[in-house]
């Protein structure tokens, strides 16, 4: 009698824990506050003579999905999110209009991949870092700076 007194609560308690596991780890993703963290920024400066640039970042998010809608600059008046793909053997550069940032995830911003482009930017002499801002859907903006590397 004891033994089964003890059993059915001990069994209906870890069936309720189990369900709670398996809820908070899979069945609310979809609602979980997306937590982004933006790191290695990093501006490449173009040749002497060319009027685009390059940044680079990592977006670490340790939470819900998000989607990065835009990047603004007070150096550039144009700002677009961009990637390389391959065609018929030939790497080009294609705008996004956005980027899904998925959960529990870290996004490269690298040569040869994802990238912000800046066009006609102005950048004084002897600037060694400028500031970015990253405008995302659930988290709003995020702003950065990039600290410039010079061609070498």
């Amino acid at each position: 009698m004891l033994r089964n007194f003890l059993i059915y609560p001990a069994t209906a308690f870890l069936i309720l824990m189990l369900a709670a596991t398996v809820y908070l780890y899979t069945g609310n993703k979809a609602k979980a506050v997306p937590d982004i963290t933006i790191s290695s920024v990093s501006l490449r400066l173009p040749a002497p003579g060319q009027t685009t640039a390059a940044v680079y970042f990592e977006i670490l998010n340790a939470g819900g999905a998000d989607e990065l809608l835009s990047a603004s600059s007070p150096v550039s008046a144009n700002v677009e999110l961009h990637n390389h793909v391959h065609e018929n053997g030939i790497m080009k550069m294609r705008k996004l209009e956005s980027l899904k940032i998925r959960g529990l995830q870290t996004t490269f911003f690298k040569p040869g991949g994802l990238h912000v482009m800046l066009f006609d930017f102005s950048i004084p002499a002897n600037t060694t870092a400028i500031p970015l801002t990253l405008h995302f859907v659930r988290t709003g903006d995020v702003r950065v700076i990039a600290i410039i590397e010079t061609q070498t």
